[in-house]
């Protein structure tokens, strides 16, 4: 039996892990991959990674329960993978063949942790966009609010 702080956050325990990846810090990978493309989605993934030799500190990999309500909802029924890369020359690369893969299957990207996603790959995964943009038509007409991610990423 383990005290909930160790098992959600094991990190903490080891003093500025995030020092690990150098100075130029790191890109965490996370994405989903529903049930029906999950087997082939993850074997893709990791197929990549080792073809690449890229190495990740931190490797999780979960299952998912439903989908979740929000337009821009991450969760989906399926699996979770997330990894960490050293940010170096070659990472943003190999970052976008993992998204395409994970779009491949079905999946996405989990939007909370991403800041190499181009738009086009995120209105390729994020379905229900056209929904969500309706309503900030509707509640934001002269669009004030943003950020600098839903610039990035076209979401108005």
């Amino acid at each position: 039996i383990k005290h909930m702080r160790d098992f959600f956050y094991p990190l903490d325990r080891l003093h500025d892990w995030n020092r690990i990846y150098g100075r130029r810090g790191f890109y965490q990978f996370n994405c989903v991959i529903p049930d029906a493309g999950a087997k082939l989605g993850m074997r893709k993934l990791l197929e990549k990674i080792s073809d690449t030799q890229s190495t990740s500190f931190l490797a999780v990999i979960k299952t998912m329960g439903g989908k979740g309500r929000g337009y821009l909802s991450f969760p989906m029924k399926g699996y979770t993978l997330a990894l960490d890369f050293p940010r170096r020359t070659g990472t943003e690369e190999l970052i976008s063949s993992l998204t395409e893969i994970a779009i491949d299957h079905g999946g996405r990207i989990y939007l909370a942790k991403d800041n190499l996603l181009s738009a086009t790959q995120f209105q390729r995964m994020y379905t229900e966009l056209p929904k969500l943009r309706t309503v900030l038509e509707r509640v934001d007409p002269s669009g004030r609010f943003g950020s600098d991610m839903s610039r990035r990423l076209g979401v108005r």
